[in-house]
């Protein structure tokens, strides 16, 4: 084992020039296409972000976003969603908007860890939970 810190502070000594390490190569994946929303209420995105108060506490703020007109939809702080919560607000955002065909959840082990909110309120109310591009 070899100390590169020191092998490389020995080469600047001798104005040597330090050998660079080839760069590993990646497999080339596909990247995906984003599929195109043309609607209001195609297509709604939801995630969970976190923050931290002055005083150190932390909280999370739930946002949901509409991917046509971009437009905020709910933006809910608390320090917990349990998925009685989420289904909540979920609840609400349909009275007001009207329902989506498609929820998009970047972080889905997270929002779908219980089989509540996937079994219980997606299959009674028609949405369709995917898992993001």
């Amino acid at each position: 084992m070899v100390n590169l810190k020191r092998v490389y502070r020995l080469y600047c000594l001798e104005a040597l020039h330090v050998r660079q390490r080839p760069r590993k190569k990646l497999i080339a994946r596909p990247r995906l296409v984003a599929p195109v929303v043309a609607e209001v209420n195609d297509r709604w995105s939801m995630d969970f972000m976190s923050a931290r108060l002055a005083c150190g506490r932390r909280f999370r703020p739930l946002t949901a976003l509409d991917l046509c007109s971009r437009e905020a939809l709910t933006i809910s702080a608390a320090r917990s969603f349990p998925s009685e919560k989420v289904t909540e607000i979920l609840d609400r955002l349909i009275a007001k908007h009207g329902k989506p065909s498609v929820i998009q959840v970047a972080c889905y082990q997270v929002v779908v860890k219980r089989e509540g909110l996937r079994t219980r309120w997606c299959s009674n109310r028609g949405a369709v939970p995917s898992s993001g591009i």
